[in-house]
């Protein structure tokens, strides 16, 4: 056999080799430099704006005078109701009434146990849905990026209330 016990490959008996020679390494491959040999520029993505400058996405603030208070806001409620329905009621265009702002856009779903969606004023909202059996759930909502001056009081009494009403907007809807 060559390169010495058997089984070791084309390496010249070293095992573990895989059959690569001695040598230097692997170089950058061909077509990724640029004149005179240096790498070529790299694209950039253009579409995050620089910090103070305007977004002209759904959710995002106009202005770097328009700044959100850090702290946020956490309204919990059992709901009985299945841990899926509230889930596709949330992300169901046709069915926002429940919301204190019916306007906004669903940002991400791991359905059934989480859904983030966004706000025209840039707000974020992220509910947390644990089931507690088969027909019963916990939601819990964690507001965030809040405009300045938000009253912390009166968006958990908002919020509540939004939660009972998707309550019930879930319970007819399974009638």
């Amino acid at each position: 056999m060559k390169g010495g016990k058997g089984g070791m490959g084309r390496s010249g008996g070293k095992p573990n080799r895989g059959g690569k020679p001695a040598g230097k390494p692997a170089g950058r491959p061909a077509g990724r430099t640029g004149a005179g040999g240096k790498p070529a520029p790299v694209a950039k993505f253009a579409g995050l704006p620089k910090r103070g400058e305007a977004k002209a996405s759904f959710g995002g603030r106009s202005t770097a005078e328009e700044t959100s208070s850090n702290a946020a806001v956490t309204v919990q409620r059992t709901l009985n109701v299945p841990a899926s329905a509230v889930i596709r009621a949330i992300n169901d265009a046709d069915r926002r009434g429940w919301s204190p702002e019916p306007l906004y856009r669903v940002m991400s779903v791991l359905a059934p146990r989480f859904i983030r969606i966004a706000f025209p004023d840039g707000s974020l909202a992220a509910f947390s849905v644990n089931r507690q059996g088969n027909a019963r759930c916990t939601v819990t909502v964690e507001l965030s990026r809040l405009p300045a001056g938000a009253n912390e009081k009166q968006l958990r009494d908002r919020w509540s209330y939004a939660l009972a009403a998707l309550q019930d907007q879930v319970d007819h809807s399974w009638e």
